[in-house]
């Protein structure tokens, strides 16, 4: 019998570097060598979360760091991120974040503009910690 810790690192390797195609559970269980109902079973056992969970919540904080590192169209994010619409893609970065994607972004981009222009006044300001943004309860990247 395998350790499932191995397994697990295993399948989070492949989902990793896997991460822009489209995943599918029964490729991640052929690569590992299990059944794709016993490897669904023993990462939700070892993580809390489901195959499924797992790759959505790695789009949505990739689809998080877009938002606030480039200027892509929201649209464009979630057709990057694998959804059919918008809409969708705003439900589910909600459902996750407790935000809208709009909102994130905006709060980013002003937090990162804050924090440049307070490193540029004076060697003082180096001792400040920046508070990671929280949406209702989760913390935003």
């Amino acid at each position: 019998m395998r350790d499932n810790n191995t397994t697990i690192l295993k399948t989070i390797e492949y989902i990793e570097a896997n991460l822009k195609n489209n995943i599918r559970l029964d490729d991640i269980a052929k690569e590992v060598g299990y059944s794709k109902y016993h490897l669904n079973r023993i990462f939700a056992e070892s993580t809390g979360q489901t195959i499924h969970k797992y790759i959505q919540g790695r789009h949505l904080s990739e689809s998080a760091r877009k938002l606030i590192s480039s200027d892509m169209h929201i649209v464009d994010i979630a057709q990057d991120s694998g959804y059919t619409s918008q809409q969708s893609f705003t439900l589910a970065f909600r459902q996750f974040y407790q935000c809208t994607p709009q909102v994130y972004r905006v709060f980013h981009q002003s937090n990162i503009n804050r924090n440049r222009m307070n490193m540029s006044k004076n060697v003082r300001n180096i001792g400040k910690v920046t508070i990671p943004f929280v949406c209702r309860g989760r913390l935003a990247a």
